[in-house]
């Protein structure tokens, strides 16, 4: 089968499961990836903050690391029937698991919920198909209050183009970086991020 067929297929199939999602009313589905990390390695933790959860303790290099991400169906067909609106929560933390002297406690925890439509294509262009674009308004704090908050806002849109197995994901982003200083600072930057990755046919 030609690569731009495979393209094809794997998107109608995509486009099949999520109004089967959809239409129920119960329904939750994967966003971004899901993963634990029984190990993960951090060389500067970050002292001043873990402070704030134990002062007599210091935070391990060794930690566990985890991320849940869902999103659920909201509106279908708008936009000409081409585009589906959902909303998406993903949470990351670190969790000192091994630092049982410290009582082994979550020493940072990531918080982004985010409203976005998402539009099915299947042009192509140099033999990718575009099979998906998307357009997010996000948000991600840490949670924290006073001098330990950190947020910022941001608009991205995300454009995915497949051929066979591989594809990768154009995703240029709009950022309003808020750092809580002794005064409010805007940072306004565009961010360009490419990612290329690959997976199996079911």
């Amino acid at each position: 089968m030609p690569p731009q067929a495979i393209a094809i297929e794997d998107l109608n199939e995509r486009r099949d499961l999520e109004q089967a999602s959809n239409r129920n009313p119960f329904a939750i589905t994967t966003h971004r990836t899901n993963y634990l990390l029984p190990v993960s390695y951090n060389s500067e933790p970050n002292r001043e903050s873990f402070a704030q959860i134990d002062p007599d303790d210091e935070p391990n290099n060794t930690e566990l690391k985890f991320q849940l991400s869902v999103k659920v169906g909201l509106a279908t067909g708008l936009f000409a029937h081409y585009g589906d609106l959902y909303f998406g929560y993903s949470q990351r933390s670190w969790w000192q698991a091994y630092n049982t002297e410290a009582s082994s406690p979550f020493r940072e925890t990531n918080y982004e919920p985010e409203l976005f439509v998402d539009f099915d294509s299947a042009w192509e262009v140099l033999g990718w198909v575009n099979t998906r674009n998307r357009v997010s308004l996000n948000h991600e704090s840490n949670g924290r209050s006073g001098e330990l908050s950190r947020s910022w806002n941001r608009l991205y849109a995300e454009s995915t183009f497949q051929r066979g197995d591989w594809a990768f994901v154009v995703a240029p982003t709009g950022a309003c970086l808020k750092q809580k200083m002794r005064t409010t600072i805007r940072i306004y930057s565009v961010i360009w991020a490419m990612a290329t990755y690959a997976w199996p046919n079911a």
